[in-house]
């Protein structure tokens, strides 16, 4: 007997394994979406375990005021040009300082005048005082030779009273020319006193006014000009910045993070599409409020440490006063190295 064989039925379907293919758009948005995953974790969380830092390009600032109230009345540079240390960067003229001074001169005049006066008084009693010595000693001599002619009744009395008289007003003469000379050196010595402070402070003002020259404390570039030719400036008002020096970043670093960076470390300085190294020579134990290019949008205003970072020797440097970020050149952030040198040295202690 011969078996019929079964025919599939048209209305029923096998289910059938589909075979699975590799789908690379698939590992694409797997790995876009880890990345994106990964950034974003970075971006909020890195700073507190790996160093980052924000940064500025400066450089020492000489901002160049005069202590007087004066008006600029030449003003050559511009922002950007170079100058020599002690270079004339403006003129300026102050009715201030040359009234002060005037009046200076005025007052030494006669102080000169009144010393003058008292040194020939004081001469002129040099001269007499010996004489009145004399005639005081004279006077005594003859009232003491009065005394015997009276007591032998030579003389009369009226006419000893008078020698009495004559012999008081000698000494009295004395003592007055005396006094005076006296008084006239100590009002010489309080003359030449007030004169050497008076010619002191002319000095002063004669040393700050420089003629008018104002001159640049040190060699650099002309960064900001505060005031125009014909301008006026009041005491200890800004005339014009000078940058000078060797550039150098100032980094505002996140305080309290696991990574914390050290004095001679190795850090990578970025600035546009470059990368250059820098090394930290200074942790200045303040904060300061962070610029406003720094801010973190939507936080409260932030305040960080203050890092500074100079540039390896030779390296290209981005121009004063660039925004830079600064990250730690070793790969392994500090916090994980020590660690990792903790468990280390722990496995070798038996």
């Amino acid at each position: 007997m011969q078996r019929l064989r079964r025919h599939a039925r048209p209305d029923r379907m096998e289910n059938e394994e589909r075979a699975r293919s590799f789908s690379l758009s698939k590992w694409v948005y797997l790995f876009a979406l880890l990345a994106f995953v990964v950034w974003l974790l970075y971006t909020l969380f890195g700073h507190l375990f790996f160093f980052q830092a924000e940064g500025l390009v400066v450089r020492e600032q000489n901002r160049i005021s005069v202590p007087y109230p004066a008006r600029v009345a030449e003003m050559s540079l511009d922002v950007g040009d170079r100058v020599k240390k002690g270079q004339t960067v403006a003129r300026v003229h102050s009715l201030t300082i040359r009234e002060t001074m005037a009046k200076l001169q005025l007052q030494m005049a006669d102080n000169r005048r009144e010393r003058s006066r008292l040194k020939a008084r004081r001469a002129e009693l040099e001269a007499l005082i010996p004489v009145a010595r004399r005639r005081a000693d004279r006077m005594e001599e003859i009232l003491g030779k009065s005394s015997e002619a009276y007591t032998q009744g030579l003389t009369t009395l009226t006419a000893r009273s008078n020698l009495i008289e004559d012999e008081f007003a000698a000494a009295q003469d004395l003592a007055r020319f005396r006094a005076e000379k006296a008084e006239i050196d100590r009002q010489m010595r309080l003359i030449d006193e007030q004169q050497q402070d008076l010619r002191d402070q002319y000095a002063l003002f004669a040393d700050a006014y420089d003629d008018g020259e104002v001159r640049a404390p040190a060699a650099g570039h002309v960064y900001d000009i505060a005031i125009t030719q014909g301008g006026v400036v009041r005491a200890a008002d800004p005339i014009m910045t000078i940058v000078s020096g060797a550039p150098y970043i100032l980094a505002y670093a996140d305080p309290g993070g696991f990574d914390e960076i050290r004095v001679g470390e190795a850090v990578d300085i970025e600035f546009g599409v470059r990368k250059v190294r820098g090394t930290v020579t200074r942790l200045l134990p303040l904060s300061k409020q962070v610029p406003e290019a720094f801010q973190r949008a939507f936080q409260p205003q932030q305040r960080s440490q203050l890092i500074r970072i100079d540039f390896t020797e030779g390296v290209p440097r981005p121009p004063t006063f660039s925004n830079v970020r600064i990250s730690a050149h070793d790969i392994l952030p500090n916090w994980f190295q020590d660690w990792f040198r903790a468990e280390k040295s722990n496995e070798t202690v038996p």
